[in-house]
Parts: C-alpha cells; sequence; structure tokens
C-alpha cells in the first residue's frame, strides 16, 4: 500500500468513528502560525494560565480529499529500500542549506517527492508563511508529512484537533492520540503532552497526572529547558517542593526567568531553613551553603577534571547537609560521578569528601 497509510492514518480513521470532545475550547487568536514560532512560552507562575503553541491559520475545508490506496503493497529489497533512504536525505540536505528561498522550495518539493516527510513540513511552514498564505497547500503538506512519520507535523495537527482549528472538528482526546504517534520522536511533543497530562494548561482537564510526569521527565532528561520549568511548576503544585528544586534550578541557570522566581520563593521556604539547622548543627564548622559556594566557584571558572570531582564532592557534602541547590547541581554532573567510579572505584567520593572536610588539597 502507499507509503503514506500509516500509523497516523489508522489513528485518524479510528477518531472519525469516536466523534469530538464535549470540551469547550476558547477562541484564540492566530497571530503567528506555529511553523513561524520558534518554541512554546516558558509555563507561567503557579495558578496562571499558560498560552499555547500557534496552529496554523484556520482553513476550514472539511472536504480534503483522502488518498485513495495506491494498490497491493509490492517488497523492496534492503538494497533497494536504503537506495531510497539515501537519495532521500541527500535531497534534503540540498534544499535546507540553500539561502535563496526560491531554491529551496524547488529542492524541498524535489526531496518530498522522494518521500521526505521533513521536506513536506518544511514546506507547509513555508506556504504558511507566505503573504498571503496559502493555507490550503500548508494543510496538504502538514498532512502528508504526519503520513510519513514526521512527528512535529503529527504535533501540529494534534494542537490543530485540540482546539479546533485548520479544518479540524475539535477533539481533544483525538488530537492528543494523533500527538501520541510521534511522542518518542520528538522532545517538544513530550513536554505539551506532559503538560496536557498535568493539566498545565488551563483550559483542558486530562488528569493523568502520572503520565505527565513522565514525560516531562523525558524532555527535562533530554535538556529541554522548558519542559524542566513546567515540571518544577508541576512539582511546586503537587507540594513536593524538595522535588521541584532540580528541575527548576536547571531551567533558572539556563535563564528561564519564571523558573529563577519560582526557585527564589522555594529557597525561601526550604534551602535557608535547612542551612541554618546545618549551621547549628555544625556550630562553628563549614555549612553546607559555604560547601555550596566553594563548588560553585570551581565549576565557574577553568577546571580541570579533577577539579569537577572536588566540586561534586563539595556539592555531596552541602546535599548531606540538606541543601536542596546541591541536590540539583549534583543531578546536573552526575556524569562526573559515573566517570571518576569507572576510573577510580565508588570508594574515591569519600575520600574525596574526607580530603575536603580535612582541608587539604586546597
Amino acid at each position: 500500500m502507499n507509503r503514506r497509510h500509516t500509523i497516523l492514518a489508522a489513528v485518524l480513521a479510528n477518531l472519525a468513528l469516536s466523534g469530538c470532545s464535549s470540551t469547550t475550547v476558547p477562541q484564540h487568536a492566530a497571530t503567528q502560525p506555529l511553523f513561524m514560532q520558534v518554541d512554546t512560552p516558558s509555563p507561567a507562575p503557579v495558578g496562571a494560565a499558560v498560552t499555547y503553541p500557534d496552529e496554523i491559520l484556520t482553513y476550514q475545508d472539511p472536504d480534503v480529499a483522502q488518498d485513495p490506496d495506491a494498490g497491493e503493497w509490492v517488497p523492496l529489497n534492503q538494497e533497494v529500500v536504503d537506495s531510497a533512504s539515501i537519495l532521500e536525505s541527500q535531497a534534503l540536505a540540498l534544499a535546507l542549506s540553500q539561502r535563496d528561498p526560491a531554491l529551496k522550495v524547488k529542492y524541498l518539493e524535489e526531496a518530498a517527492a522522494k518521500g521526505s516527510g521533513k521536506a513536506h513540513y518544511e514546506l507547509a511552514k513555508y506556504y504558511t508563511g507566505t503573504k498571503p498564505a496559502n493555507l490550503k497547500l500548508a494543510r496538504e503538506h502538514v498532512e502528508a508529512a504526519a503520513s510519513l512519520n514526521d512527528p512535529e507535523a503529527s504535533r501540529v495537527i494534534g494542537w490543530m484537533m485540540i482546539r479546533g482549528e485548520g479544518g479540524y472538528s475539535q477533539n481533544l482526546i483525538g488530537g492528543v492520540a494523533v500527538m501520541e504517534v510521534g511522542v518518542n520522536a520528538s522532545v517538544r511533543t513530550q513536554r505539551e503532552l506532559g503538560m496536557l497530562y498535568c493539566n498545565l494548561y488551563s483550559d483542558y482537564k486530562l488528569n493523568d497526572s502520572a503520565k505527565g510526569e513522565a514525560y516531562l521527565l523525558q524532555a527535562f532528561n533530554a535538556g529541554d529547558v522548558l519542559a524542566a520549568a513546567a515540571l518544577g511548576k508541576f512539582y511546586v503544585q503537587q507540594g513536593r517542593q524538595i522535588d521541584a528544586v532540580a528541575p527548576l534550578a536547571f531551567a533558572a541557570e539556563r535563564n528561564d526567568r519564571q523558573a529563577a522566581k519560582l526557585l527564589s520563593t522555594l529557597n525561601s521556604e526550604t534551602v535557608q531553613p535547612e542551612a541554618s539547622a546545618a549551621q547549628l548543627a555544625q556550630d562553628s564548622g563549614p555549612t553546607g551553603e559555604a560547601y555550596y559556594q566553594r563548588g560553585v566557584d570551581i565549576m565557574l571558572h577553568k577546571h580541570s577534571p579533577s577539579d569537577e570531582a572536588r566540586a561534586y564532592a563539595l556539592f555531596d557534602l552541602a546535599a548531606d547537609m540538606g541543601h536542596n541547590l546541591a541536590r540539583a547541581e549534583l543531578a546536573a554532573i552526575s556524569g562526573v560521578k559515573q566517570i571518576m567510579d569507572k576510573q577510580q572505584g565508588p570508594g574515591w567520593l569519600d575520600a574525596a569528601k574526607q580530603e575536603v572536610q580535612s582541608g587539604l588539597g586546597g
């Protein structure tokens, strides 16, 4: 059968039988197409509404023709498949390297004709951004991209279904199902589905916090700053302030202002009292804050692998004394421990901590 008849086609067919969601979705002004938007805005402070990704400008055409089957499927040998894949990749690379818009579109069309879902997605972005926008062509290309398993195209179609835009009937559950098709291949989809399941968007309540947390963690572990901020916000809403520190610190260190603001609130509520208790326990000895600051000083300046190991030991000492930001730093540089464990064995950390406490080595 035709290459475009994929898992997504089956999902859409099933959803057509399920009807539309009864959820009322407010109308959003489409001030900027999703294709022209760099990424989703950072999550707002706890309790505030979160803005949504802008989708394709509304194009009401419910009678879009479906592609018929191309006949019986004929299996290809691996050599033919590999050759076609190489040609497709080369055509796409050539297209994306073009600076001239006309040439870029020309080569994107050639790559799309060779079966590149990414090329179809880029063409959809192009036709959405033309003046005037050609929304009919944009929709055709984004649907072709999704049918060729492009995860970002599945994400866009999912949002159009969730919001009832771009010629799609409003269907919350259906849109989520379409986004799920490409979730493992798109960090942004992981983040946005995580926020949907955790009820971090004000208009949609999917009420599956376990699944949402798993997706947000997946995106956070992949280094997504906005996912880290969203995960921290979710933890705060759940009353899990200690869990919130690591993702919020990660986002704050990468200039997410809202994460930094929320983290400062946590610091005043949790870090300072723990630091004071540790200080009382240690009498006039070093505090968790002192160890933490020494570790930070090392990491902020030019440092060697041995310096990183020493910083890890300092953060670990601070964490032992209840310093939450030190715990966040340990999570951020966990690779240091993995390397040292392989090189020197797991006993190196205790030795390094004892060296720090005895004042040896600087």
